[in-house]
């Protein structure tokens, strides 16, 4: 769930997972990045504002770009914004059984699949934000391609 604060929308960034429980299927919502709080404003933001905000450790991007994100990190965060900060289901196209992100996928060209559980229609990928490799399971679905 996205908020208003200080002019801007924050967010943590947040997956959705089907599971069965009690014979029903359940939307539960898994932190995607642990820890990270994205903001986005139209205006500068006094980046002082790590020092009123309690257990800020750092803000991403450097000093000298204002603490601002470019190329894929910008993308993942605006691709986040779009959604309200929640991952769904992630598309995939399957060609001789093989699962590729499509590229226009929410993950997008920055990931890559490490395993695949076809029974539970979810996959491990990993991708690259803020100079670090992360990886997490995610649902997919196959689209055509």
């Amino acid at each position: 769930m996205a908020r208003m604060l200080y002019g801007g929308t924050a967010f943590c960034p947040k997956q959705i997972q089907h599971t069965f429980k009690e014979g029903r299927i359940v939307d539960i919502m898994h932190k995607l990045l642990p820890g990270y709080v994205f903001m986005f404003t139209e205006e500068e933001v006094d980046t002082t504002i790590r020092r009123r905000i309690p257990n800020i450790l750092k803000l991403l991007g450097d000093e000298k770009r204002g603490y601002k994100l470019f190329g894929n990190d910008l993308a993942f965060a605006r691709m986040l914004l779009r959604t309200n900060g929640e991952l769904g289901k992630t598309a995939v196209t399957e060609e001789n059984g093989i699962l590729s992100l499509t590229p226009d996928s929410d993950m997008g060209t920055n990931a890559r699949i490490l395993k695949v559980e076809r029974r539970k229609h979810r996959m491990k990928i990993e991708f690259k934000f803020d100079s670090q490799t992360i990886a997490t399971w995610v649902e997919y679905v196959v689209t055509e391609g």
